[in-house]
């Protein structure tokens, strides 16, 4: 999955689930302490480069986490840890999918 897709996914993601909860992207900037701005940019799938710590700032009140996944690793354990900055961007990029968690709501 390259930058392109994965930002437009993330944005689809997050503007259905800050639509579920009936939130303005006012009111979900304001909540994540975030521009309006990006909120635009992130859910019209324009901020691939939105680092780690800003999409954490905005996933948390619409109840989503961003998770890892090995693609390339069928039967392996499953390790549910949280990303932390210092993870490398490249690898999440590459390795992140559509595996977003919002406490049971699957926003579709």
């Amino acid at each position: 999955m390259n930058a392109t897709v994965l930002a437009r996914s993330i944005g689809i993601r997050v503007r259905s689930c800050r639509l579920a909860r009936g939130l303005t992207q006012c009111q979900l900037a304001e909540m994540a302490g975030v521009s309006e701005r990006l909120i635009r940019l992130l859910e019209s799938g324009e901020a691939s480069g939105i680092g780690l710590e800003k999409l954490a700032l905005i996933l948390t009140p619409l109840g989503l986490d961003l998770r890892l996944i090995d693609l390339e690793c069928d039967g392996c354990e499953v390790r549910h840890e949280p990303v932390t900055q210092s993870d490398d961007y490249a690898v999440l990029l590459l390795r992140t999918v559509d595996s977003w968690t919002d406490g049971g709501h699957d926003g579709e």
